[in-house]
């Protein structure tokens, strides 16, 4: 459980200085000069700006097909996840089995700060 929240919080922090390094166009004193410029190919191909304009839009986005927070993760993938770090918001530890669809849902459609649905479709689809 600690290794799974400590895990969270570093790809987190690691994506937040990855839009930093991007978006400021110069590297951090902590990243090689070879990693940085190999970055920054990456940064300048099509595909990539293709995939952050889709993502853009998508994070805009207060409609839609889905509007949720799990960002590009599959369910199948959160569901995992959800199983490794036993964290789900209507089990407790104590019970067994995987993670219901309906939880699953929950937990990719409520923000993480509040707990509030992220918009009034999903809510209806859970009630």
């Amino acid at each position: 459980m600690i290794h799974e929240s400590w895990r969270m919080r570093a790809a987190k922090r690691c994506c937040e200085l990855m839009h930093e390094i991007q978006n400021k166009g110069a590297p951090h004193k902590w990243i090689w000069d070879d990693l940085f410029n190999r970055l920054v190919e990456f940064w300048r191909q099509e595909d990539f700006k293709k995939l952050k304009q889709i993502n853009k839009r998508n994070m805009a986005s207060e409609t839609g097909e889905s509007l949720h927070t799990g960002r590009s993760t599959t369910y199948m993938a959160t569901r995992k996840r959800m199983i490794r770090s036993y964290v789900t918001f209507s089990r407790t530890t104590l019970e067994l089995g995987p993670p219901s669809h309906s939880e699953v849902f929950v937990r990719t459609h409520t923000r993480k700060d509040d707990r509030l649905w992220v918009d009034k479709r999903s809510e209806d689809v859970n009630s």
